[in-house]
């Protein structure tokens, strides 16, 4: 009697799994279109300004730190919704 897992007609594009019947597909047909269309999409978009300043200590005495520049939330949000 030959498995259920060695029946490549039954689903091409998927793995079935034992008794479960779990299907969990291996690629897509319109990957193509949706990787288009989200390089599309990032090349549009412009990076939100950096006004804020974040800091980070390394050790308990805070001896050494940190400092780096980041944008706000809002600020990010703002520049996907313009699109």
């Amino acid at each position: 009697m030959e498995s259920e897992l060695s029946a490549p007609s039954q689903a091409p594009l998927a793995l079935i799994c034992s008794k479960r019947r779990v299907v969990v597909q291996r690629s897509s047909e319109s990957i193509g279109s949706i990787a288009a269309a989200l390089a599309k999409a990032q090349a549009e978009l412009v990076n939100p300004e950096k006004s804020l300043v974040g800091t980070i200590r390394s050790d308990a005495s805070g001896a050494t730190e940190r400092s780096f520049r980041y944008a706000p939330c809002r600020a990010a949000w703002r520049s996907c919704a313009r699109r």
